[in-house]
């Protein structure tokens, strides 16, 4: 089987160079989704933590880094999202988690977290997943909300 490729101004194979311009229209989408991205991640007024499918945070926004006390995004990247909440609703969040995967769908639930410098706040989570193009689960999304802490919650 013989395969004829044209060449363009005689400089190169037709193939390559339909290649590069697929790759750099590739490129600009993904420059301009991640730029989007960003947009909403900073312009919202809730915390966003985003991570992949063991838990890990990839990245958060401006707010969660206020709501923690936090100098920058590093106090963040790589860790685990349990290393934020207090110890005595870790499992519970690892049960919801796990539920949250055998069901395929977001949860919305309060658990308590800890600030950097050691104060535990009361926060609201939406949890949600992120999806790639085929549907198929590739990380997740939260969003936090500082709530009122009340002794009294349950």
């Amino acid at each position: 089987m013989n395969i004829t490729v044209k060449k363009i101004n005689g400089s190169g194979n037709g193939l390559v160079e339909k290649f590069k311009a697929q790759d750099a229209k590739y490129a600009q989408t993904a420059t301009k989704e991640s730029s989007l991205f960003q947009a909403v991640l900073n312009d919202t007024v809730d915390g966003v933590i985003v991570g992949d499918l063991y838990g890990y945070i990839t990245d958060v926004n401006d707010v969660i880094l206020k709501m923690y006390g936090a100098a920058d995004k590093t106090e963040f990247i790589g860790k685990n999202i349990l290393s934020f909440t207090v110890k005595s609703d870790k499992q519970r969040a690892v049960n919801n988690s796990l539920n949250m995967i055998m069901a395929d769908r977001g949860l919305k639930t309060e658990y308590r977290a800890t600030r950097k410098n050691g104060e535990e706040i009361q926060v609201e989570v939406t949890s949600e997943f992120i999806r790639d193009e085929n549907g198929e689960k590739i990380g997740f999304v939260n969003t936090v909300r500082i709530l009122p802490f009340s002794s009294e919650k349950k």
